[in-house]
C-alpha cells in the first residue's frame, strides 16, 4: 500500500491533471461538449496504453535505440514547447473542429498525460516494484487512478467553457500557453543538466 501511495503522489504531481485541464479548456474551445468529452476519454485511453507499453518495454526499447532518459526528456520538452508556442500566438483558435480527435493524441495524451517525465517515473517505479507481483500491480493501479482523475478533470474543464465565454477562454489559453512553455523549457533544462 505504501508503494501505491508513493506512486500515486509522484505520478499525480508529474501528470498534473488540473494543469492539463486548463490547457484542454483552451485547446477544445471550438468543440461541442460531447466531442470534448470524447477527446478526453480517448486521450486518457491512449495515455494509459502508452504508459503500459513503456512500462513493459520502454527500458529495453530506449536502450536498444541508444536513447537516454535525458534525451527523451529534452525531445518531450521541445514538442511541448511547440504546442505552447501555438497557444500563446492563438494557433489553437484556428483548429478545425473536424480534426478534434488529433488533440487527443497530441498534445493531450503525449506529452501532457504520458510525457517523458511520467514515462520515466513509471518505468522507475516498476523497477522498484519488481520484488513481488503484488507491488507491480500497486504501481499499475496508481497510474490508472491518476489517469482516471485526469480524465475527470478534462471532462470537468468542458463545463468551464460554458461559464467563462470565448474571450475569457482565449486569455486563459494564452496564459496557460506561457506556463506550458515554461514547463517545456524546464523539461529541456532538466535533461541538459542531467547530461
Amino acid at each position: 500500500m505504501a508503494l501505491f501511495l508513493t506512486s500515486f503522489v509522484a505520478l499525480l504531481v508529474i501528470i498534473d491533471p488540473m494543469g492539463n485541464a486548463a490547457v484542454f479548456t483552451g485547446l477544445s474551445r471550438h468543440y461541442s461538449r460531447r466531442d470534448s468529452a470524447k477527446i478526453a476519454v480517448k486521450a486518457t485511453l491512449i495515455a494509459t496504453l502508452v504508459l503500459l507499453i513503456f512500462g513493459a518495454f520502454g527500458d529495453k526499447l530506449l536502450s536498444f535505440m541508444g536513447v537516454t532518459y535525458e534525451a527523451f526528456k529534452i525531445a518531450g520538452g521541445l514538442l511541448l514547447f511547440y504546442t505552447a508556442f501555438k497557444m500563446v500566438l492563438g494557433g489553437h483558435e484556428q483548429t478545425d473542429p473536424q480534426a478534434g480527435e488529433d488533440i487527443a493524441i497530441f498534445p493531450l495524451a503525449i506529452p501532457l498525460m504520458a510525457g517523458p517525465g511520467a514515462i520515466t517515473a513509471f518505468i522507475l517505479l516498476l523497477q522498484e516494484a519488481q520484488t513481488t507481483a503484488t507491488s507491480f500491480w500497486w504501481v499499475v493501479g496508481a497510474m490508472v487512478a491518476v489517469e482516471l482523475i485526469s480524465c475527470a478533470c478534462l471532462i470537468a474543464a468542458v463545463q468551464l467553457k460554458k461559464l467563462l465565454g470565448t474571450s475569457t477562454l482565449s486569455i486563459l489559453a494564452r496564459i496557460m500557453g506561457i506556463l506550458l512553455a515554461a514547463l517545456a523549457v524546464q523539461f529541456v533544462l532538466d535533461g541538459v543538466m542531467a547530461v
